[in-house]
């Protein structure tokens, strides 16, 4: 009766011994996430994944802003800084010579700021005109 009693506790406990380490082999997995190809100079490849800067975060579930904040916020940028666009509200026929016009006028407006390269000299004309060859203007067709 002993042996019977033993080996069923014995039975029992490879079971949950198994049925646990199925399970939190799942549960340890890494999650994956799409990542960007190549790392930055000084990065590591744990960088490329929000988890990593959400964990740098002291408070990470705290609510900074309420939903009309946000919307405030998201306006604030589209219309006022016009860093954006919100593409469900762009024409679904752009004219070539329009974005062309567009890019000059950005790397224009760049190009008379102050920025600096990675040698820590300033950004002088040479490499404006490098970007604007490499923008390569003239291959935008005339209707986009």
């Amino acid at each position: 009766m002993r042996n019977v009693l033993i080996s069923a506790f014995s039975v029992r406990w490879f079971l949950i011994l198994l049925l646990s380490s199925l399970s939190s082999g799942c549960a340890l997995r890494e999650k994956l996430y799409y990542a960007a190809p190549t790392l930055l100079p000084e990065t590591e490849r744990k960088m490329k994944n929000p988890g990593f800067w959400i964990s740098q975060h002291p408070s990470p579930d705290k609510i900074v802003l309420k939903p009309a904040e946000i919307e405030s916020l998201n306006f604030y940028i589209e219309n006022e800084l016009e860093s954006t666009k919100d593409v469900t509200k762009l024409d679904s026929l752009l004219l070539g010579e329009n974005l062309v016009s567009l890019l000059e006028n950005r790397l224009d407006h760049f190009s008379k700021r102050e920025f600096y390269l990675r040698d820590a000299r300033e950004a002088n004309p040479v490499f404006y005109q490098k970007i604007m060859k490499n923008m390569n203007l003239r291959a935008i067709p005339s209707e986009i």
